[in-house]
């Protein structure tokens, strides 16, 4: 009697060219999974960049010179970008991620924090001087805020010096010595 069915050898053929086949087409297939993904993030930031890019250019008198930091929240309640954006994983991106605006609209990045030195802050104030928003005699003093700084557009807000924000009610203090000197939380 002649039995019907494949032998052992016959299985183990099969298993073997299924097993090198899976071997050659399984990574490819992971490895295009990943391209996509890489892709739908390279395109979530190209989205959110040019909304920050149009954003500058409807702003570009008030946003000054200075590197500036937006929100996504910001360019959402400015109609240049949809509430649900996503990443690659179908995450909504959060509404406080940064986008950075370089000076002068230079660059633009998508952003883990907006930091500004000491230095930087300096930088804002002497331009807010310079644009003639107030006015110091020579030998006189003027005391301004961080905020001040943030509500005309010289300073973003959500400003950090990389440990922690700044105070938006930080005091810096303007003297006219024949050049203008600002010190940073000195009394006023």
């Amino acid at each position: 009697m002649k039995n019907k069915g494949f032998t052992l050898v016959e299985l183990l053929g099969v298993i073997i060219i299924i097993s090198l086949l899976s071997l050659i087409i399984f990574p490819n297939i992971i490895s295009s999974f990943f391209e996509v993904s890489n892709k739908l993030d390279d395109a979530t930031t190209l989205i959110v960049i040019e909304a920050a890019k149009d954003y500058y250019e409807n702003n570009r008198d008030n946003i000054g010179k200075l590197d500036y930091c937006i929100t996504i929240s910001t360019l959402q309640s400015e109609g240049l970008l949809a509430y649900d954006i996503k990443d690659s994983d179908g995450k909504v991106l959060p509404s406080n991620t940064l986008v950075k605006i370089y000076k002068g609209g230079s660059k633009f990045a998508v952003a883990e924090k907006c930091e500004v030195t000491n230095a930087g802050i300096k930088e804002a104030a002497q331009a807010y001087y310079n644009d003639g928003n107030i006015i110091i005699n020579n030998g006189s003093s003027v005391c301004i805020t961080i905020l001040t700084l943030q509500n005309s557009y010289y300073l973003s807000k959500n400003i950090s010096n990389g440990n922690s924000f700044y105070d938006a009610n930080t005091s810096l203090k303007l003297t006219n010595n024949g050049e203008i000197n600002v010190g940073i939380n000195e009394s006023c």
